[in-house]
């Protein structure tokens, strides 16, 4: 790719997560990320329909990272105990950047996240119930983890998601 290309559209990432660290997206505006970019308005719109385009770009982009980053996502039948208790510590690597992004709504990034390893967990020939399953599991781990995070240990709820876990497959 053209290095003039690669750095404005760097540009117009960080010029929107340094606005979006500050105010909700909807108070996000092309014509600020253009100020700050230091890029006009017909660049944005050449790559970018909207703002709301550039977010859904740099979140999917986040995910495909995180998922990346996440070496243990492939533990998770094999061993659930270690891809639960590797989560947390991939969360806290990208929690700046999870938290300006998705500070609105954490269900939006478990949604994203979810849906990106169930299309990598899932063979060609899925069948509804094992699209069910995988779901069930990594929505319930998800959320057990965020809601019990200061009630337990990491360990303890690792321990009894990977049992449940276990018990499903």
């Amino acid at each position: 790719m053209d290095p003039r290309i690669t750095k404005t559209n760097q540009a117009i990432r960080d010029a929107f997560l340094s606005l979006r660290s500050k105010y909700p997206l909807d108070k996000v505006k092309v014509k600020d990320i253009c100020s700050v970019a230091a890029v006009n308005k017909t660049t944005f719109y050449k790559y970018y329909q909207d703002v709301y385009a550039l977010s859904e770009k740099i979140e999917n982009d986040t995910i495909k990272l995180f998922i990346n980053t996440f070496t243990a996502k492939d533990l998770l039948f094999t061993d659930p105990y270690q891809f639960i208790v590797e989560y947390p510590t991939v969360l806290e690597y990208y929690e700046e950047l999870l938290h300006t992004l998705f500070r609105d709504c954490r269900s939006v990034f478990t949604d994203k996240l979810t849906q990106a390893l169930i299309k990598y967990y899932q063979p060609e020939n899925y069948t509804v119930a094992s699209d069910i399953q995988l779901s069930y599991i990594l929505n319930g781990t998800f959320s057990t983890m965020y809601d019990m995070k200061n009630k337990y240990s990491t360990e303890a709820i690792a321990e009894h998601l990977a049992e449940l876990i276990k018990k499903c497959c």
